[in-house]
């Protein structure tokens, strides 16, 4: 049944917030969004993660929602640290920056990497889930 068929095979949602990693994923599940979803709340571990578990390995996520603010690395941060190490077009991996920032600066900003396909502001809501291709 196509119902039962998910959009993508695995998503990664780095965000220190609890209740925001839960409404995205909730909102995900219930639209069929991703078969696999990993849930990482530290941009430390999220780099790890990436930089160790990724490279070569072809368990890259399909798609990254990053929250900006954060503590230790803020989203940017983490952005340059993984460019440094990760070609992202190589392993087909879209970011979507996640903030409550609508700054048209932190805007521009992560527009200016190659790896970020789009910026939510929050709260995350259908709509917005709607608009990740």
């Amino acid at each position: 049944m196509e119902s039962n068929k998910y959009k993508f095979r695995k998503v990664l949602i780095i965000d220190d917030e609890f209740i925001d990693t839960y409404i995205i994923k909730h909102l995900m599940q219930s639209h069929n969004f991703a078969d696999e979803y990993m849930l990482i709340d530290s941009s430390l571990d999220a780099y790890d993660y990436i930089s160790e578990e990724l490279i070569g390995d072809g368990k890259a996520p399909e798609i990254i929602i990053l929250d900006l603010n954060m503590p230790l690395y803020n989203g940017f941060e983490l952005l340059e640290k993984i460019d440094a190490q990760v070609n992202m077009h190589q392993l087909s991996t879209k970011v979507y920056i996640l903030s409550s920032s609508d700054y048209i600066v932190d805007i521009n900003k992560a527009k200016a990497f190659h790896s970020v396909a789009g910026y939510i502001i929050k709260p995350f809501t259908e709509e917005k889930l709607k608009e990740i291709v």
